[in-house]
């Protein structure tokens, strides 16, 4: 544990991009929120009616729209965790390593999610604009007049794309800065307990071992 000892400039990289979470975690809570408040309304209701109707007379398949209100849940979910990551900063700038492992396995697992429901939207079948073309070409243009009063404002389904791009953007530069500040300053973190236990971070000495024997080598040559 390094107590008073001046933060190595990796760590305090690493912590900067740790707190990005925190405003990423709050615009995915709130588009969350935004998504559920939406599906629970009558003009939701009434666009679902309408996409069934359509439906059983032409046979087209519901378009993709935002994610349902199980997966607004997941984002607001997801916004939590980044929010609990963000709040690991203030541990790991203390040299703690649990702190840090938990930050990584964290992030790595975000990162992973936020990636999945990213390529889920890109793979859906059947997206607004071309349900809209294939009613114009059965000669039913006169029901998307109808169908654009009632779906979700179009800044809902950006708000949606930023929030999950930045997500796994801010995963992603988290696991990058922690990983450089793990194998450049290894001898930062400890924990006070482990410590005792056994003798100090062994992961982090090994890479430090790893590190030098490597400059080492370089320098012979």
């Amino acid at each position: 544990m390094t107590g008073t000892e001046e933060v190595p400039r990796g760590v305090r990289v690493a912590t900067w991009t740790m707190w990005l979470s925190a405003p990423v975690g709050l615009l995915l809570v709130l588009d969350g929120l935004l998504e559920l408040h939406w599906w629970g309304s009558a003009d939701a209701a009434r666009l679902a009616g309408l996409f069934r109707q359509i439906n059983a007379e032409y046979g087209l398949l519901t378009p993709a729209l935002l994610r349902d209100q199980r997966g607004a849940t997941e984002l607001i979910v997801l916004g939590v965790i980044c929010l609990a990551g963000a709040m690991l900063a203030a541990f790991v700038r203390r040299g703690s390593t649990a702190a840090r492992t938990s930050a990584l396995v964290l992030n790595a697992v975000t990162l992973f999610y936020g990636l999945f429901g990213i390529g889920s939207d890109l793979s859906a079948p059947l997206r607004l604009g071309d349900y809209l073309g294939q009613l114009r070409t059965l000669a039913s243009g006169d029901r998307i007049p109808e169908i654009q009063a009632l779906v979700y404002p179009a800044w809902y389904a950006w708000l949606e794309d930023v929030a999950q791009g930045l997500q796994a953007l801010a995963a992603l530069a988290v696991l990058v800065t922690l990983a450089y500040a793990m194998i450049w300053h290894p001898q930062f973190f400890g924990d006070r307990r482990t410590d005792a236990a056994d003798g100090g971070d062994q992961w982090g000495e090994a890479l430090q071992r790893i590190r030098q024997e490597r400059a080492q080598s370089q320098a012979d040559a």
